[in-house]
């Protein structure tokens, strides 16, 4: 994987946004602080698991499987400025 960059943070209303160096647009993550470390949690489950799997059918589950837990924690919104369903299209093409 690339250099980790950009920020998490609280906005005024409690959600939690990300903002890449690069471009200083807000990216929506979760609504609040809680959702977004189960969030967090989810992606670190699946970093775990989808390292244990060959071939791309097996990774794609992994994929469904993250995108399943994420939707329950809070519907993804597929908006242009949407921090997760980016992460679930990375996920898709083998770069996370």
């Amino acid at each position: 994987m690339g250099d980790l960059e950009g920020e998490f943070y609280l906005d005024s209303s409690g959600s939690v946004v990300f903002r890449h160096p690069s471009d200083q647009q807000r990216w929506y993550v979760n609504r609040s602080i809680e959702a977004f470390r189960e969030s967090a949690d989810a992606l670190n489950d699946y970093s775990e698991e989808v390292a244990d799997v060959s071939g791309e059918a097996e990774q794609l589950k992994v994929v469904e499987r993250l995108r399943a837990v994420l939707t329950q924690i809070e519907p993804l919104d597929p908006a242009d400025n949407s921090f997760w369903p980016v992460v679930l299209e990375q996920a898709e093409n083998g770069m996370l």
